[in-house]
């Protein structure tokens, strides 16, 4: 991107945190926010589990961001904060997040333990060049494309869409975009309260959120950032305006709060971009792009059906069952050794839970080839058509 269009985007957004009659976003938030309005009409379409801005929603949001009773409001805070580091072309962030170490990006679990994570991204001029590694899961971008891999399994080649790979956790590869991102929250949820104080030589932006979705039943709730009840808190420098600290809390049921996220440190020392994406050259990556034919099958049965079907195939590992609803090299790569021989004990009844309607989770109960008795959930999705695709659970 050139100085002077930089320079044009930072000054819509001032421009938008002022109150006026007219607020303008960016255009880069514009985009962002019809990207997710149309991911929300068919959310989890693709196998990562994320039209117009309206100008009223848009003010009204702001207003919300500006009418804060504190010393500083809102606008002063994030504007000087953008303003802090928006020339600085490398970032490396350090997380702790309570997590599964080989699970996706957005999953989250209060009952596990701190995974450490490292995200370290290159800005050009018009592109972003980035690496996340959580342990047994890494993913990287070159602006183009991306890749998410298993460590010594399986990976998946996508459109470079940063945020769909890595979620909330997205924001810190660009940490000014903090201030959209909150911003887009407040345009798109059902509401956020924000909080400034001061004390001790910093600043503390805090913003409450709901967990977005229906959790009549509670499985998928508090698996990730906007599908909890949570508490983001931003700690800022007085004077440089520089992020210093920043954490998420889930609200248990309990009404307790549990700490999830951390960031445990971030620096903006250069980084040489021909090290962030090299992709492992001794693991099959599965094409997911967009121009990828989807994998789905059972037209028209219920999920019971498809799932009591693919589980009772699991025992002589019929393919030609399991593999209309699965990817053929995940099913070799990650399930067959394991799976193979297993029997099917029981089917629950299936259900939806969170922002997903087209997501049905069926319970199960299978006896596994040693033995052992295995209780899960299948996660299945449902497309326009009426077929089904394995995403999870297994």
């Amino acid at each position: 991107m050139k100085e002077n269009d930089e320079n044009n985007i930072y000054g819509e957004l001032y421009e938008m945190l002022t109150p006026r009659r007219e607020i303008k976003a960016s255009a880069d938030l514009r985009r962002r926010i019809a990207d997710t309005v149309d991911r929300r009409e068919a959310v989890g379409r693709r196998s990562i589990w994320f039209k117009a801005l309206i100008p009223a929603a848009a003010a009204a949001a702001v207003v919300v961001l500006l009418l804060i009773p504190t010393g500083m409001s809102a606008k002063e805070l994030l504007t000087s904060a953008l303003d802090a580091i928006r020339n600085e072309r490398s970032v490396s962030v350090e997380l702790d997040v309570r997590t599964a170490p080989a699970d996706n990006f957005s999953y989250i679990d209060d009952g596990l333990p701190f995974v450490a994570h490292t995200l370290q991204a290159v800005h050009g001029d018009s592109t972003m060049i980035w690496h996340a590694d959580k342990g047994w899961r890494q993913a990287c971008g070159n602006g183009k494309e991306c890749w998410v891999w298993l460590k010594g399994g399986i990976g998946w080649r996508l459109d470079d869409y940063d945020a769909q790979v890595l979620n909330y956790l997205s924001i810190f590869l660009t940490p000014q975009k903090i201030i959209e991102a909150e911003l887009e929250a407040a345009l798109l949820s059902d509401g956020s309260d924000y909080d400034i104080t001061h004390g001790n030589g910093e600043i503390n932006l805090t913003v409450r959120s709901s967990a977005q979705g229906d959790y009549a039943n509670p499985y998928m709730l508090n698996r990730s950032v906007a599908g909890s009840n949570n508490v983001r808190r931003y700690t800022f420098d007085s004077k440089s305006r520089t992020l210093k600290r920043a954490s998420v809390s889930i609200i248990r049921p309990d009404g307790s709060e549990c700490e999830v996220i951390r960031l445990r440190s971030i620096s903006f020392a250069p980084l040489d971009p021909t090290r962030l994406c090299n992709v492992p050259s001794d693991i099959p990556f599965i094409d997911e792009t967009s121009s990828r034919p989807q994998i789905h099958g059972f037209a028209g049965a219920t999920p019971t059906e498809v799932a009591k079907a693919v589980l009772g195939a699991f025992q002589s590992w019929n393919t030609d069952i399991i593999y209309k609803v699965m990817d053929s090299t995940v099913g070799e790569v990650l399930y067959r050794t394991t799976y193979q021989g297993a029997k099917l004990v029981s089917i629950g009844e299936p259900f939806t839970s969170g922002p997903n309607p087209q997501l049905r989770f069926v319970p199960y109960t299978l006896t596994m080839p040693d033995g052992s008795v295995k209780a899960s959930t299948l996660a299945l999705y449902l497309y326009d058509d009426g077929s089904w695709e394995v995403t999870g659970g297994i």
